[in-house]
């Protein structure tokens, strides 16, 4: 079964420039789940400058839209999702540091 995966926005930076509290970067944490085991591991988008069209002030901003710009990211993404999936199958390994099979 594939894993499923959850977000929830940790942090995020913002400054002002030509608009008034642009995001920079946000911190997104990703949840893996195979159905019976689960991990989570934060990941930091850097953003990059808004286009005219596109900018959403500060205070109009959701937690959904934020996250969708992360998982449109289709590189960025992939890489997220790769990385929790290894994170998540090395911790179902047990780690033998004793009684070796030649001990």
């Amino acid at each position: 079964m594939a894993n499923t995966y959850t977000h929830r926005v940790v942090s995020l930076k913002k400054s002002n420039g030509i608009y008034l509290n642009i995001v920079n970067s946000v911190v997104v944490e990703v949840t893996a789940s195979d159905g019976t085991n689960s991990l989570s591991h934060n990941y930091t988008i850097d953003l990059n400058d808004p286009v005219d069209e596109n900018f959403t002030q500060y205070d109009n901003l959701t937690e959904a839209q934020i996250i969708s710009w992360f998982t449109n990211d289709a590189i960025e993404y992939s890489h997220a999702k790769n990385d929790i999936d290894i994170r998540l199958e090395e911790s179902l390994q047990d780690n033998v540091e004793s009684n070796f099979p030649w001990s």
